[in-house]
């Protein structure tokens, strides 16, 4: 997949998710896109935005068990 590609890709189902359910059922839904979310979204010039998922993805990685960390999920669904 190229940069570009992976990073509509994410969107999309960032935002899909984000629509049907909200920010929650994208992390329960889609956990192996949530580690690109923060880039694509600098990718398309919205800083305000990646900040405030970075921040998300923060206080999940505190409040969560290791298991669920987004730090410990592996780049594997996403690449070709």
């Amino acid at each position: 997949m190229t940069p570009p590609q992976r990073v509509l890709s994410t969107l999309t189902c960032f935002n899909s998710q984000v629509l049907n359910g909200g920010i929650f059922q994208f992390f329960c839904n889609c956990p192996r896109w949530a580690i690109h979310v923060e880039p694509a979204l600098r990718a398309i010039d919205f800083p305000e935005l990646a900040d405030a998922f970075g921040k998300a993805i923060a206080q999940l990685s505190d409040e969560t068990d290791s298991a669920a960390r987004p730090e410990k999920i592996g780049r594997s669904g996403l690449e070709s």
